[in-house]
């Protein structure tokens, strides 16, 4: 998991647009919220709901890629995509 940076996973990744805010504390819990949808609640978005690039279905996304994790590895991950996105934008 942390051979990959922020770049290549999101290249990775299918949507028409990326619509996060700043990440900030809120936004840590909304991309876990997504992660664990995925992996605990076995719930399964809609591709619709997939085409905007969310905190939460980044998450989700990652969920997918990656499995169940531990929150610090979750947060680490959270963290270089946070650094990402303040540098992209």
């Amino acid at each position: 998991m942390n051979d990959y940076t922020a770049e290549q996973l999101l290249a990775q990744e299918t949507f028409e647009e990326d619509v996060r805010e700043p990440p900030d504390n809120v936004r840590r819990g909304r991309f876990r919220a997504g992660w664990e949808d995925y992996t605990i609640r076995e719930r399964r978005y809609a591709p619709e709901s997939l085409t905007q690039l969310t905190w939460t279905n980044l998450g989700y996304r990652m969920g997918a890629r990656f499995g169940l994790r531990s929150r610090d590895e979750m947060d680490t991950l959270y963290e270089v995509f946070a650094a990402q996105h303040e540098v992209a934008k």
